[in-house]
């Protein structure tokens, strides 16, 4: 670990800066790892099923949706977004709504 001489606390006492650098490190080595082993957003929401994170990649537009019904489709596919991923569908309304006002 790299040495620090002196944290941001005026009073050198709380670990600011250390906390810093061990953290970026943390980060780096494991998004290195998560990069070498090919670790996908699959295997992420099967360790995390239950995480908001985790939640965020398998949550699909029927388990929020009132009434079971399909109601809603993309325009740029003119596919039905009922079994799709939450987060698929709000790209979808991002690409539509770049293509009407030409973003």
């Amino acid at each position: 670990m790299p040495s620090i001489e002196r944290e941001a606390c005026p009073l050198n006492l709380a670990p600011t800066t250390s906390v810093l650098v061990a953290m970026a490190l943390g980060d780096a080595l494991a998004m290195t790892l998560q990069k070498r082993r090919g670790f996908s957003e699959e295997d992420y929401a099967l360790n995390h099923p239950g995480g908001r994170l985790g939640r965020r990649l398998t949550l699909r537009v029927r388990d929020v949706m009132p009434g079971g019904g399909p109601r809603s489709a993309a325009r740029s596919t003119g596919r039905p977004l009922y079994g799709c991923r939450l987060r698929d569908q709000r790209q979808a309304r991002r690409r539509d709504l770049r293509h009407r006002h030409g973003w």
